[in-house]
């Protein structure tokens, strides 16, 4: 098996390197005859997706008692070792599916990049599973069975022929891979995953695409999003790297968070492929006392999460989910007191909505908040724009003015304005500072621009009719209280502040008045409004556009920060809707920048999805997302992956477990610690001349180590430097003169690397990072996007030397996202 994966491995390094060879032997007559038929590749996933399978069965399968080490994970049946059929079926399809892309590339004479990309994610699956089984048979089906279901499915494709060209299939595919890799910061991880949750929603309102490949990625997402959502209000810190709190944690004996850091890092580890640091923090967890599992298995049962097993009201602030609890209890004893003097016929409703209000009912809706975290884009995207502030200053002068002032009095000079009380101590009282005169006091005015955070103004219109029940009504309450839930933690944090406001209205065949949330007192009860109201009645969608279109004009002369804003429409969507009158509508009654999302439940209407496309034709960034009754109501029972267990039992609240398991712990920190972070690179100047400032020189003898390490960060930090101006070089003017060709492999190359480029400098600018962190950054992007697009190294360079025209602006907005615009290499010894 060994051998024909690193054969696999070199045909994937050939084709992506040399896709257009020519045709030898019997090709020169097949490919031709191909070609004119319009041949594509039938590719298959059946066996990878029956090895996932079983893996996950076999995890959540519960293991008899045995004498097993302790030392050893435990889960039904991860003794045996990895079926060698299910193992050879994979590997063989695999390899068929490499001959299908390979004759592709001849026939088309251009290999499809994402699918390579896929190609060599299921062999990295494949392999990882190979070296775990060396190390450790339990290990190695936990391996088997962490691979997200997208992993193993085939690439986004676009199910209807007129689909607008260019669109950026691979990219959701590049971020999520990126993101899996991302071990230590849950921040950046996370940005990840929103960065390709936007891209995929965007694509949604650009074309349709085919149902398999979309679940899976959302599916994915989803988990992804809501599993760094739990790990975070279980007390994991997000800015921190997670081998740090893992050792700061243990240092202090904090039992749980040491847990917490051991579980994140477990899962991660697995996903990425790190075979030794997964398996070590795995025998670390596996042998914490107390666990529900039988023969003392530490992992909580697989499979689908319960309410009563995952907190899923956490990740709320606590006013907000203290308001879904009372909205919910109100409602139910309201509706409980109404039936007992109801007739039968109105009894058997109220019972009904006594039900849906029930406690369960209230997690139910926690959990759907959770869930919308995950698909959609809560709390809105921030923007840097600059903003003007007035510094006043108070100042004297000599010139009458309307101020008058006291001032202490500092030279003879003064005397003339002084408040002279008793002349005979008028001396002293001027050698001594106590003596007081009149000043006259102007005010100056200095203007300055800053940058500041700005979220985008979101205005939610949500369809309030009788159609919207069950799990669509819980949805849509869902996802605005995880909206006011993100505004309420933004306004709970004074130092990170940011301007954010959210508006809402429902509707049904009338619109109800807009309303305005700003502060955290109104959150709360736009909360309790929200899950008390019974709606029903007829639906009158562009009619309710329109109108919020109106009140969103109306409400930019109160509201200055109002510069763009959102309209997000959630509806069943049964109604008739003109994309075009309702475009015209927005045209005529506003300048303001406002575009139209949509969040379809339950039914899928084809107007909405032409309004989408027709805002993203003209630039504008929107989204288009559907969910079917089938998903929500899966996702209404709990039927949601929420990624990585969490115990929260006596057992792992004890802390005698730090000591026993000191050894396994001390190994498990060795392997996560990374050998040289970015924030070292950033810090490495400012240490030495710290170090200087305090007179610890080289030559001094003292704090030599500490001295060598920052030096090696500094040449390092100049290295990156130079790494990254070769990546993004500034082009001159004079150099980008250069025509671009008009057809040919340059002119599709250089389509697809400008689209790369231009992901690159969103992605930054979402990421936020700066300094060696950008930087790092951009280039780990840029190489995986252009091994998506099928452009290497070597023809980058050429495209760059023979092109640079049109990739000049492209380059210096990547250069500007990472802070090195005008900037040149650092110089270090």
């Amino acid at each position: 098996m060994e051998e024909r994966l690193a054969d696999v491995r070199r045909r994937l390094e050939r084709l992506h390197s040399a896709p257009d060879r020519a045709p030898s032997g019997f090709e020169r007559v097949l490919v031709p005859v191909l070609r004119a038929v319009g041949w594509r590749p039938q590719l298959s996933t059946d066996a990878a997706r029956a090895l996932l399978d079983a893996a996950r069965a076999r995890l959540s399968a519960p293991e008899r008692p045995s004498t097993l080490p302790a030392a050893t994970p435990q889960a039904g049946g991860t003794r045996t070792p990895l079926p060698p059929a299910l193992l050879e079926a994979t590997l063989a399809e695999l390899e068929d599916n490499l001959r299908a892309v390979e004759r592709s590339a001849l026939v088309h004479q251009l290999a499809p990049g994402h699918y390579l990309a896929w190609l060599t994610r299921v062999h990295d699956w494949l392999r990882d599973m190979g070296r775990a089984q060396t190390l450790d048979v339990a290990h190695a089906w936990r391996v088997a069975g962490a691979a997200r279901t997208s992993r193993v499915t085939l690439p986004l494709t676009v199910s209807a022929a007129d689909a607008p060209p260019g669109l950026p299939l691979g990219t959701v595919d590049v971020l999520m891979e990126a993101a899996r890799d991302e071990v230590g910061s849950l921040h950046r991880r996370r940005r990840l995953l929103e960065g390709a949750r936007r891209v995929l929603l965007e694509l949604g309102a650009s074309a349709t695409l085919e149902p398999e490949p979309l679940a899976a990625r959302r599916e994915d997402l989803l988990t992804g999003i809501t599993e760094l959502n739990r790990l975070e209000a279980a007390g994991l810190d997000g800015e921190v790297q997670l081998p740090y709190q893992l050792r700061q944690a243990r240092a202090r004996r904090d039992a749980p968070k040491t847990y917490l850091a051991l579980a994140a890092v477990e899962a991660f580890a697995r996903e990425r492929g790190d075979v030794e640091l997964a398996l070590h923090a795995g025998r670390c967890l596996a042998r914490i006392p107390g666990a529900s599992g039988p023969s003392g298995s530490s992992d909580p049962p697989a499979g689908p999460p319960t309410h009563a097993r995952v907190s899923t009201e956490a990740p709320l602030p606590g006013p907000v989910a203290r308001a879904l609890r009372e909205a919910y209890a109100q409602e139910r004893a309201r509706a409980a007191e109404a039936a007992q003097a109801a007739t039968m016929s109105d009894a058997r409703e109220l019972r009904r909505r006594e039900a849906y209000f029930s406690e369960e009912g209230a997690l139910r809706a926690a959990l759907l908040g959770l869930v919308a975290d995950g698909c959609f884009d809560v709390g809105g995207s921030l923007s840097p724009v600059r903003v003007t502030e007035d510094l006043r200053t108070r100042i004297t002068v000599q010139h009458p003015t309307a101020a008058l002032v006291l001032e202490t009095a500092g030279s003879p000079a003064d005397l003339a304005s002084a408040v002279i009380d008793d002349p005979r101590l008028l001396l002293y009282q001027l050698a001594g500072g106590r003596l007081l005169c009149r000043r006259y006091a102007d005010e100056r005015v200095q203007r300055r621009e800053r940058d500041a955070l700005v979220s985008q103004a979101r205005i939610y219109v949500l369809d309030g009719s009788s159609s919207m029940v069950g799990a669509r009504a819980r949805m849509r309450d869902a996802l605005l209280v995880s909206e006011l839930g993100a505004l309420v933690a933004r306004l709970m944090a004074p130092e990170t502040y940011v301007h954010t406001v959210l508006y809402f209205r429902f509707f049904d065949h009338a619109a109800a008045p807009t309303q305005r949330i700003a502060t955290v007192d109104e959150a709360v009860a736009a909360v309790r409004v929200i899950l008390a109201r019974e709606r029903g009645g007829r639906t009158d969608i562009e009619g309710a556009l329109v109108d919020s279109f109106a009140q969103v004009t109306a409400a930019r002369a109160h509201d200055p920060h109002l510069t763009h804003a959102q309209v997000v429409l959630v509806t069943d969507g049964e109604a008739d809707v003109s994309a075009e009158r309702v475009l015209a509508a927005r045209a005529a009654l506003s300048d303001l920048p406002i575009g139209v999302s949509v969040v379809a439940l339950g039914d899928e209407n084809r107007d909405l999805r032409a309004l989408a496309d027709e805002q993203r034709r003209a630039g504008e960034a929107v989204f288009y997302h559907h969910l079917s009754d089938a998903e929500l109501e899966r996702w209404e029972r709990g039927e949601v992956d929420l990624g990585v267990p969490l115990r929260t039992d006596d057992g792992v609240r004890d802390g005698a477990w730090l000591e026993l398991l000191a050894d396994e712990l001390s190994a498990t920190e060795q392997a996560a610690d990374p050998t040289r972070t970015v924030d070292e690179l950033d810090h490495a100047g400012v240490a030495l001349s710290a170090l200087d400032d305090v007179g610890l020189t080289a030559a001094s003898g003292r704090a030599d180590g500490e001295r060598a390490r920052w030096e090696a960060a500094r040449r390092d930090h100049a290295a990156l430097e130079r790494r990254f101006a070769r990546w993004f070089p500034d082009i001159a003017e004079a150099e980008a003169s250069t025509l671009t060709p008009a057809d040919g492999p340059d002119a599709h190359a250089l389509l697809a690397l400008v689209d790369a480029l231009s992901v690159v400098s969103e992605m930054l600018a979402l990421l936020g990072s700066g300094g060696a962190g950008a930087m790092v950054d951009a280039i780990d992007l840029l190489g995986r996007l252009l091994w998506d697009a099928g452009i290497s190294p070597a023809r980058y360079g050429a495209l760059l030397r023979d092109h640079p025209g049109p990739l000049r602006e492209p380059l210096r907005a990547v250069r500007a996202a990472a802070g090195q615009d005008g900037r040149r290499p650092a110089e270090h010894g």
